[in-house]
C-alpha cells in the first residue's frame, strides 16, 4: 500500500510556514486596521471538608485560574496573536500527582496574502477525518468564493495540555482538506491524513463529508472517514435539524458508527475488545414564545453485543424546566427526576437552582437491596458588578451512599477587558484607562 512520504516533510512546513508568517509583507490595498485586544480571567476557589470513618476531618482548598488573551490587526492588520490555559493547583504545600496547569492553545496567526492565511503554535485542527490538539502549523488558501484548501503538519500536543512543545518521535500528523460550495445549499470536503507513532504509520483516514440545506428549515450533515491503514471504516456519521423559521416546533437526529482506535503501542492497547460502537439520538422540542414547552429524547448506545438506552421527558417554563429520565440496559439502571431554573433578580443580579433525585443500579435488572439513591442541589447568584467584572458564588450538597452529607461551596470572579484600536498598536481600554 502506498504511504506518505516520511515525517521529515512536516519539519519543512512548518519551518516554511514559519518563514512566511514572519516575513509576510504584501502591500495593504486599503488602510490597515487598527489593534485590538481582549483579555479574560476566570479565578474560581473551591471550598469542601470531608469526614472519615473514624471522624477525622479533611479541609481542601482548591484554586483554578482560566486565561484567554487575543491580540488582532497587528502588523498592519495582518497578524493575531491567541492564547488560552488553566492554572490549577491545590492551595495546600503538597505535591499534586498528575498535572493541574494546562496550555489549551496559543498560536500566531498571519494574512499572507489574499485568501492565505497561516497559523503556527498549539492550535485545534478539526478537519474533515482529523481532529487533534497539535503543536505545529496550519496554512489556509480560498482562491475564490467556492473553494477552500488547507494543510496542516505537527506534533501531537502532551495529553496533560502541559507547557511543553509534542515529540515528532512520538506521535505526528500530517494532512490537507479540499472544499467546495457547489451552490447556496449543497457543500462537501475531502480530507486525507496520516499519523505517526514512534516511527510507524498508526492511521490513514481518508473523508468525505456533505453538508445539505434540503428546505429552508431542514438541514443535513453526512460523513464517512475510511482509513486506509488499517483497512476499515473508522467513523460514519449523519446527522439532520428540522427548525422552521416561525414556529415552535424543532426536532433533530443523529446517528454515529465508530471504531475506536488505540494505537497499538499504547498501554492501554490491552484492555480494549469492542469492534463497533453505534449511538442513535433523537429530540423534539416544543416551545411557544412565553418560554411554556415541552421537549422528549431519546438515546440508544451499542458496543458490540451490550446495549444501553434512555428516554426523557421535561416540561419547559420561562426560565426553567422540570423533567424525568430513565435508563436501560447493561450499563445499568437509572431513574432520574431533575428540576432548574433561573431567573434575573434585578438588572445586575441573576439567581439559579438545579436539583436532581435519582435512584439507580449498576447492574441490569438488579434485585430492590443493591438499589442506590443520589440527591444533588445547587444554588448559584451571578452579580454583574461593573462591564468586565462579574462575580459567581455555588452552594452544592451532594447525598449519596459514599458521603451522607457533602457540602461545597465555590467562588468565582470573572474579569473580561479588551481594548484599542489606536494606530500606534494596542489600545489602553478598559482597567488601563
Amino acid at each position: 500500500m502506498k504511504r506518505f512520504p516520511s515525517f521529515g516533510r512536516i519539519r519543512l512546513l512548518m519551518n516554511c510556514t514559519l518563514i512566511l508568517v514572519v516575513t509576510a509583507g504584501l502591500p495593504a490595498r486599503a488602510a490597515p486596521p487598527q489593534a485590538t485586544w481582549h483579555l479574560g480571567l476566570r479565578t474560581t476557589g473551591y471550598f469542601y471538608q470531608t469526614e472519615d470513618f473514624n471522624g477525622r476531618n479533611d479541609d481542601q482548598a482548591q484554586g483554578y485560574q482560566l486565561l484567554s488573551a487575543s491580540a488582532r490587526g497587528l502588523g498592519g492588520g495582518r497578524y493575531a496573536v491567541r492564547l488560552s490555559g488553566r492554572l490549577a493547583n491545590d492551595l495546600e504545600i503538597r505535591p499534586s500527582a498528575f498535572e493541574t496547569s494546562k496550555l489549551y492553545s496559543g498560536y500566531l496567526e498571519a494574512k499572507l496574502g489574499r485568501g492565505t492565511r497561516a497559523r503556527v503554535g498549539r492550535q485545534l485542527v478539526l478537519d474533515g477525518a482529523h481532529y487533534q490538539t497539535l503543536d505545529g502549523a496550519w496554512l489556509g488558501w480560498s482562491p475564490g468564493s467556492r473553494d477552500e484548501f488547507s494543510t496542516w503538519g505537527g506534533a501531537r500536543a502532551p495529553l496533560t495540555r502541559a507547557a511543553e512543545i509534542g515529540d515528532f518521535e512520538d506521535e505526528s500528523t500530517l494532512g490537507a482538506r479540499w472544499a467546495r460550495k457547489w451552490n447556496p445549499r449543497l457543500r462537501s470536503a475531502l480530507s486525507l491524513a496520516m499519523t505517526e507513532r514512534f516511527g510507524l504509520v498508526s492511521q490513514q483516514p481518508i473523508g468525505l463529508e456533505t453538508a445539505l440545506q434540503a428546505t429552508r428549515s431542514i438541514r443535513t450533515l453526512a460523513r464517512a472517514v475510511y482509513d486506509l491503514e488499517n483497512e476499515y471504516w473508522s467513523r460514519l456519521q449523519a446527522q439532520a435539524r428540522w427548525q422552521p423559521t416561525s414556529g415552535p416546533w424543532s426536532a433533530s437526529a443523529q446517528f454515529v458508527d465508530r471504531r475506536p482506535f488505540i494505537a497499538p503501542g499504547s498501554y492501554f492497547y490491552r484492555f480494549t475488545n469492542i469492534e463497533r460502537v453505534r449511538i442513535l439520538r433523537a429530540a423534539l422540542r416544543h416551545e411557544r414564545k412565553n418560554g411554556f414547552g415541552a421537549e422528549a429524547e431519546g438515546f440508544a448506545s451499542i458496543m458490540d453485543n451490550r446495549s444501553a438506552s434512555r428516554m426523557g421527558l421535561a416540561l419547559l417554563v420561562p426560565g426553567g424546566r422540570v423533567g424525568w429520565s430513565v435508563r436501560l440496559g447493561d450499563r445499568g439502571e437509572e431513574d432520574r427526576f431533575y428540576g432548574e431554573y433561573g431567573r434575573a433578580v434585578t438588572r445586575w443580579l441573576r439567581a439559579e437552582a438545579a436539583a436532581t433525585f435519582q435512584t439507580y443500579a449498576l447492574l441490569s435488572d438488579a434485585p430492590t437491596d443493591l438499589d442506590r439513591e443520589l440527591t444533588t442541589f445547587s444554588a448559584r447568584i451571578r452579580a454583574r458588578l461593573r462591564p468586565g467584572l462579574r462575580l459567581v458564588a455555588e452552594v452544592q450538597s451532594l447525598d449519596n451512599p459514599l458521603y451522607s452529607k457533602d457540602m461545597r461551596f465555590l467562588c468565582g470572579i470573572d474579569l473580561t477587558r479588551s481594548g484599542g484600536a489606536i494606530a500606534s498598536g494596542l489600545g489602553h481600554g478598559g482597567w488601563l484607562q
